[in-house]
Formats: C-alpha cells, sequence, structure tokens
C-alpha cells in the first residue's frame, strides 16, 4: 500500500488523513514460459521499490517473491540448499536467475548480432530496436553502443545512407540513429509527394483525354451534318 498524506477543514478542506492506494504485485509467474522470467524479475523490482518492500528485512522480501511468484517457487525454492545466513534476498534471486535463465553461448549470440540487417519492409525504428534486443545477450559491457552503431552502418538497407554513415569521421551512436530516421523520413515523404503528384497528373491526363474525345466525337457530328 501507498498512503498520501491529505487535509480536510471543517469547511469541507481536505486534512489530516491518509488516502490509501493500493498497488497489486505482479501476477502469478508463468513457470511453463521460464523465457518471461526476466520481465516477471523486473515487473516485481519495480512492486518492490514502489511499496517501499526493499527497506523490509530480507526475510519478508524473500518470503513476498516466493509467495508473488505462486505456489510452485516454493518447490524451486527448496531445491536452492542455501547455506544459513545465506538467504538474503539478492542471493535467493540469483538462484532463480540461475534456474530458469540457461547459461548463454556468447558467440551464438554475437554471431546473430553481427548477421543482422535490415529486412526490406523494416523500418529503421524497427531494426535499432532489434539490435538493441539482441545486443542485451552478447556481454559487450561498455562496447556495446560502438557495436550498435556499427551494426547499423553496415545492416542499413539504404546503401547511399550507409556510405554517409561511413564518412562522417567521429560518428557516435546517437548521430547514426538520428541521420538514418531523418534519412528514412525524408525518402517517405518523397515517395508520398510523388505519389499525390501523379494523382493530380493522372486526373489531368484523364481530364485531356476526356476532352480530345469530346472534340472528335463534335467533329464527326460536323463532317455528318
Amino acid at each position: 500500500y501507498i498512503y498520501e498524506r491529505v487535509h480536510v477543514s471543517k469547511h469541507g478542506v481536505r486534512s489530516g488523513i491518509f488516502n490509501m492506494l493500493k498497488i497489486n504485485p505482479p501476477e502469478n509467474f508463468e513457470f511453463a514460459k521460464p523465457q518471461l522470467w526476466s520481465e516477471w524479475k523486473q515487473r516485481f523490482q519495480r512492486y518492490r521499490i514502489a511499496t517501499k518492500l526493499n527497506k523490509e528485512d530480507d526475510e519478508i522480501q524473500v518470503s513476498t517473491l516466493i509467495y508473488s511468484m505462486g505456489k510452485q517457487a516454493e518447490h524451486i525454492y527448496k531445491t536452492f540448499r542455501l547455506e544459513k545466513g545465506g538467504e538474503e534476498y539478492e542471493t535467493v534471486l540469483a538462484q532463480f536467475d540461475a534456474y530458469f535463465v540457461p547459461k548463454r553461448n556468447v558467440i551464438h549470440e554475437r554471431a546473430r548480432f553481427y548477421q543482422r540487417r535490415q529486412h526490406a519492409g523494416e523500418t529503421v525504428e524497427a531494426f535499432i530496436r532489434s539490435l538493441y534486443e539482441l545486443a542485451e545477450n552478447c556481454d559487450f559491457a561498455d562496447a556495446r553502443d560502438e557495436q550498435v552503431r556499427d551494426r547499423i552502418v553496415i545492416g542499413l538497407l539504404d546503401k547511399n545512407v550507409s556510405q554517409r554513415l561511413q564518412m562522417k569521421a567521429g560518428l557516435d551512436l546517437q548521430s547514426a540513429v538520428e541521420i538514418a530516421r531523418q534519412s528514412e523520413l525524408v525518402k517517405s515523404q518523397s515517395i508520398e509527394r510523388f505519389n499525390n503528384n501523379s494523382g493530380v497528373v493522372g486526373a489531368i491526363e484523364s481530364m485531356l483525354m476526356s476532352y480530345n474525345v469530346l472534340q472528335e466525337v463534335r467533329n464527326v457530328e460536323n463532317v455528318l451534318r
């Protein structure tokens, strides 16, 4: 629960009471889908901070974690066989991490990252988001931004933009993203204007054709008179 102090006077103005807002923990974890553990854990961490659960003793935090996960968490917790005094919240959470998240093959994950290119019909935004997601499993550490930048430059579908980026000295990730987005926007707007102009030209051509046909009909009528 979160409590908010409010005030109500004798004239009806709010004063000296507490307004209570309930924050529920995330729904029980789906144990049949261990790949969702990281997402569920993040939601629980936000709940833990929002309710100030992180200020409580480790025993209370661990119990709340296991209760929130669901009944099956009790059985998994018993398999950890933690030493006495080793039941701190962070220790237990790390044990659940090891249980649900298989050890990653970093070489394989990096190969997937380095092979990623923008697909036909895929927006620049979707391509960049995919690179960030792939980079999460590559253990790039402080080199992550540099690696994502290079992959954007090399993997863009528009080779003209790719060459522009390659020629830009001191290019950082933010600049690469902005240039790629802006180039896509300008290209999209140009295509839209061309289509609009094509529609106008088509309408004019249609009108001219109708006018020519009408003139031909009149000429025939004049000959027959």
